[in-house]
């Protein structure tokens, strides 16, 4: 978890760059994107708990960041994590802990209203894939 932290850091001291700037120029995009895909890593090999609720902020704020990879990448996390929630309790489906939805007042809006402006992109930046798992997620939603 300690490099799940540093990762955190990472991403949302980059996430609060992204805040004051609509637009990325060169590659600054691209320490969001592999803090991200580290994440997405260490999950798909060692199942985080996502317990770590400021965490889940940040990823729910990368789903609206400039750059269509970091949307992706964003979005394949947001779904692994809806797929092990129970839609009807909010509560993980192994162990039964409360979810970052049930415990975070919003999260639930503001989760949908970030897939939504992903869904309203310019047809340039919008990709099969993201269209996808945005879907996947608001369906769940």
């Amino acid at each position: 978890t300690d490099l799940v932290s540093i990762l955190h850091r990472f991403l949302e001291h980059d996430m609060e760059k992204t805040h004051h700037h609509t637009f990325h120029e060169g590659n600054e995009w691209e320490l969001s994107y592999f803090s991200l895909i580290c994440i997405e890593k260490l999950n798909s090999h060692f199942p985080l708990t996502f317990q770590d609720f400021e965490l889940c902020i940040t990823l729910v704020k990368s789903l609206s960041h400039s750059h269509p990879w970091v949307r992706q990448v964003s979005s394949r996390i947001m779904v692994t994590y809806v797929s092990e929630i129970d839609p009807t309790t909010l509560k993980t489906k192994k162990g039964g802990s409360a979810s970052f939805f049930a415990e975070i007042s919003g999260s639930i809006y503001d989760v949908s209203r970030n897939l939504c402006r992903q869904l309203n992109s310019d047809n340039g930046q919008q990709a099969e894939a993201i269209v996808m798992q945005a879907v996947k997620t608001l369906t769940w939603i």
